[in-house]
């Protein structure tokens, strides 16, 4: 509340005590007024102290619930653990955040929850294209990565030319199959009217893409190489032509006050090699 000063007439010839410490209404009024207003700015600072930490509440952070190491939500605790469950965390920290409130999201639905305000932001494996930028703020990238196309050994596909034709699974929301098309026309295996190239299948998830890889439905499974790591196998293998680079970013809601906040945090994150640290712990 705004403390101001009352106009009052004056108390004249009025004392208060004898001899020392005599002392005029008029300046007792006075030292009242400024002892009242000192508490009231303590108790101000006190109020925005608050609200710069535990006023904010929680950091409402958009993550995946099913890739390991990333983000992946342990079915026997509830609890989400990965290198992007660190980085939402330390993100609430340095933005003084009371902590992280975790929403699972998918490529199918990560933009809508953060259009909708169901999250403030998304740490899901993002990849940064031209395209979403038109729509989405993004932090710096904070990882880079690469595309990778995994089939059974049995299969005995060793390179990209055998993928013309085949089923390819891939799952919603992705540009995975988009962009393998894109490496097979830029190394002649297909043409530019499209003839030669796979035959894209989606899936709800990378579990379901899994099986179908492993049951045969699919005849290989493209996706981005961090989240291929975690189904490689002895039966599973990831061919060793890569799909173009990508990079990770932070998204928010396009004009978002929290855009530049979330971008220097993930920079000073960067520079001083707390990302790298989070990598190193993932591997």
């Amino acid at each position: 509340m705004i403390y101001s000063k009352q106009n009052s007439g004056s108390a004249g010839g009025g004392t208060f005590g004898r001899g020392r410490g005599i002392m005029k209404t008029g300046s007792r009024n006075s030292v009242f007024a400024c002892i009242l207003l000192c508490v009231l700015l303590m108790a101000a600072a006190a109020g925005t102290a608050a609200c710069g930490s535990a006023g904010k509440g929680k950091l409402k952070a958009g993550v995946r619930q099913d890739v390991r190491y990333w983000g992946y939500r342990s079915p026997s605790d509830g609890n989400y653990y990965g290198l992007e469950i660190d980085l939402a965390k330390k993100l609430a920290e340095k933005l003084g955040y009371d902590g992280v409130e975790f929403t699972a999201v998918t490529p199918q639905d990560r933009e809508e929850k953060l259009a909708g305000g169901t999250v403030d932001c998304v740490i899901a494996c993002y990849s940064i294209t031209d395209e979403r930028l038109e729509t989405l703020d993004f932090s710096p990238p904070y990882y880079t990565d690469h595309g990778l196309v995994l089939v059974e050994k049995s299969s005995l596909i060793t390179e990209f030319r055998q993928l013309s034709g085949a089923r390819v699974g891939i799952v919603k929301g992705t540009d995975a199959g988009e962009r393998l098309k894109a490496a097979m026309r830029q190394d002649g295996l297909t043409g530019s009217d499209g003839k030669g190239e796979p035959e894209l299948a989606e899936y709800d998830s990378y579990a379901d893409l899994a099986q179908a890889l492993e049951t045969g439905e699919a005849d290989a499974a493209c996706m981005d190489g961090s989240i291929a790591q975690a189904y490689l196998s002895e039966d599973v293998l990831a061919l060793d032509e890569t799909i173009s680079e990508e990079q990770y970013g932070v998204a928010t809601v396009k004009g978002s006050p929290l855009s530049d906040r979330i971008s220097t945090a993930v920079s000073r994150l960067l520079d001083d090699g707390t990302v790298k640290k989070m990598i190193d712990k993932w591997n």
